[in-house]
């Protein structure tokens, strides 16, 4: 299974060999935690979504870093709109009750890559560059 090492190395190939080097840049955040636990927490609920504004792609990851699905934000859809989709505020448990409960790898993790604000249909071409890359298990027709 595909880690977010294997992303990273993803991201940079796609950056050195598919996009034009004088576009503006991509915006990749850190892995933000689903389920924080008090005390080692740095970026995770109650934080607003990383990139949420903007357009781009998002990873779930589990606790082993490993990529279970990649999904997209373009044209008239933010990240942080289109996480919220798949996550609401679970207040007993201060994270993230996510709607696929019947994965058998839980995400822990999330990370985004943002595209420009002016090149907001680049974030169709990096989600089905990612998903061909790096295989994620989720990502099936009907999830």
């Amino acid at each position: 299974m595909a880690t977010l090492h294997d992303l990273t190395q993803s991201l940079n190939d796609y950056l050195q060999n598919y996009r034009r080097s004088g576009f503006e840049g991509l915006e990749v955040s850190p892995p933000y935690d689903l389920f924080p636990n008090n005390g080692e927490k740095q970026l995770g609920w109650p934080d607003d979504w990383p990139n949420a504004t903007k357009a781009g792609i998002y990873a779930f990851l589990d606790e082993s870093l490993a990529v279970l699905y990649i999904g997209k934000a373009s044209m008239s859809n933010s990240l942080g709109n289109r996480l919220s989709n798949y996550c609401k505020y679970d207040k007993e448990n201060n994270g993230c009750d996510f709607i696929y409960k019947d994965w058998e790898n839980q995400p822990r993790y999330v990370v985004t890559v943002a595209v420009p604000e002016n090149m907001r249909w680049e974030a169709p071409a990096l989600e089905e560059y990612f998903i061909g890359k790096v295989n994620p298990r989720y990502n099936t027709l009907g999830h």
